[in-house]
């Protein structure tokens, strides 16, 4: 696979425009089509404690904004013209998206510009979509998949933002006032904390002139959050066992790993991710799957996030094969720390990985959302670079940063036992001695 095909920065421009809002545009004509994508540092990571749920409950609130040029609401206004919008609230940004035919760009960049620099919220508002968000949170946690991920993180970060749900609570989303909701947006929702880009059938220097011309009266702000203080290094098992009248048991696990800032840590488990889980060729669905027939279905996931965040298993298993799995999927992540991968097995996990990557990005919405995602974390850059980064990986470094992920007796552990199922009589420990690649043993 060539390095990085349709992310290329031959065509490519970016430029920080006077009030600190960072424009990324790529000129790509192969369609008559744009993407254009608004990130905004502002995810659940950046709640105060008496803004929990914040983050989310404005990305509704943006949605009810009406268009200038309408009385309908901003998405039905785009879909009336051919365009969809989209956004999502994730722990380190909100992004607010429209792709639409190459005619519609201006109206597009002034819609998604109105849309999330000035918005407005008054309280009907506000309380209609507090119900919405409030009926989300319980439709997750009525889901074992949706409990289960997010007990999982409270249960494995004691102390850092990461650990509150993206959404916040339902109490907490209904506790909060318009005033805070407003001191939220003041704080976050500004030029410097934000970046814009494009993909596709669009003149760049064009876009820059025009979105200069209309964010001219958004000033830069200085925006007071700090990083939140480093997690504490987790040194014991962490267990939470919920019972429920289920089809199916379920177990999660969740190690820590490495944020963006450790960039080829970040690469690496990546590739760690790809040997362990991706396609039917991943260590642990042969395992688990096509071997034994002790899981019916997994799912191993790592996002990188501005901040440490999480490697996480996850398993449905089949019959009564809770403590089979356990054993199998520790035995399996603590292979990678005490055998070497191959440099055959190491080369098939990146043809995995690139080839999805070049997948994801054909299109130009696939686009912007790379871009933006490591706009947020760190720089658009990123994912330019990403595959070569990938290409520069050793059968070392794979094995060194394994061994800092998979800690024995370092992880977090959620299971979902059916009411039938009678519980182990002893836990599952590691089945790997104490070798000096543990130092901190």
């Amino acid at each position: 696979v060539p390095a990085a095909p349709v992310i290329s920065d031959a065509n490519l421009q970016f430029r920080v425009l006077d009030n600190g809002l960072r424009v990324v545009v790529k000129e790509e004509h192969t369609w008559p089509v744009v993407t254009i994508g608004m990130y905004v540092k502002a995810g659940s990571l950046y709640e105060a404690p008496d803004q929990i749920g914040a983050a989310h409950l404005i990305e509704h609130l943006l949605f009810e904004a009406e268009d200038d040029d309408s009385e309908a609401k901003v998405a039905q206004y785009i879909e009336g013209i051919g365009g969809r919008m989209s956004a999502f609230t994730g722990r380190d940004f909100t992004h607010v998206d429209i792709t639409i035919a190459s005619d519609q760009v201006e109206t597009a960049l002034e819609s998604i510009l109105s849309t999330v620099l000035d918005a407005h919220f008054d309280e009907a508002a506000v309380a209609h979509e507090q119900m919405v968000v409030a009926r989300e949170i319980a439709e997750v946690n009525e889901s074992a998949l949706g409990l289960m991920d997010m007990v999982l993180w409270q249960n494995a970060f004691a102390s850092h933002p990461y650990r509150n749900p993206i959404g916040g609570t339902a109490e907490a989303v209904r506790a909060l006032t318009i005033s805070r909701i407003r001191d939220f947006y003041s704080e976050f929702y500004v030029p410097n904390n934000m970046s814009l880009l494009v993909v596709g059938r669009v003149d760049a220097d064009w876009f820059f002139r025009r979105v200069e011309r209309l964010t001219a009266a958004h000033k830069s702000q200085p925006v007071q959050w700090r990083v939140p203080a480093p997690e504490t290094v987790q040194t014991e098992v962490r267990r939470q066992i919920i019972t429920r009248d289920s089809e199916l048991s379920s177990l999660a696990y969740a190690w820590h790993a490495p944020g963006m800032p450790d960039k080829d840590e970040v690469c690496a488990t990546d590739l760690i991710y790809t040997l362990l889980g991706q396609g039917q060729t991943g260590r642990l669905y042969q395992t688990l799957v096509k071997d034994n027939q002790w899981a019916a279905a997994i799912d191993v996931s790592y996002l990188t996030q501005r901040c440490p965040g999480l490697f996480t298993v996850s398993v449905a298993v089949q019959g009564a094969n809770e403590m089979a799995v356990r054993k199998a999927v520790l035995e399996q992540t603590e292979r990678l720390v005490h055998e070497p991968v191959s440099e055959e097995e190491l080369a098939r996990a990146k043809l995995l990985l690139k080839t999805e990557y070049a997948f994801h990005n054909e299109s130009y919405a696939g686009q912007v959302g790379s871009m933006g995602f490591y706009e947020s974390i760190d720089t658009y850059e990123f994912a330019v670079e990403y595959i070569d980064r990938i290409n520069a990986i050793s059968v070392e470094q794979i094995q060194a940063v394994a061994g800092q992920i998979f800690r024995p007796d370092s992880y977090t552990l959620v299971v979902l036992r059916r009411q039938k199922d009678q519980p182990p009589t002893q836990e599952v420990r590691s089945p790997w001695p104490a070798l000096a690649l543990y130092p901190w043993r």
